[in-house]
């Protein structure tokens, strides 16, 4: 079950397909997801690219290492990096 309002949803989808990615009639359109994306707002980027005659295809993935998250470096800056970034701009 989704969190979101199916209509708007659908107007949501409909402002980035049309409006932002400028989908036309005859084009495809891969929509790229990780397991955790909500089903049905993946669904309508697909219905809106459908109702602009384009072509869509859906590749759903795991989510990558670190994703949603800062990564924890394994190993510490040494001082002389720290000191140039610095002072970089004060020189």
């Amino acid at each position: 079950m989704s969190r979101f309002d199916a209509s708007l949803l659908a107007v949501g989808a409909e402002a980035m397909v049309g409006d932002y990615m400028c989908v036309r009639r005859g084009e495809h359109v891969l929509v790229t997801a990780d397991l955790a994306t909500d089903r049905e707002a993946i669904g309508a980027v697909v219905n809106a690219a459908r109702a602009r005659g384009a072509r869509p295809a859906v590749l759903t993935m795991p989510q990558l290492p670190f994703q949603d998250r800062w990564p924890t470096p394994t190993s510490p800056i040494p001082s002389r990096l720290r000191w140039r970034t610095a002072t970089r701009g004060s020189t």
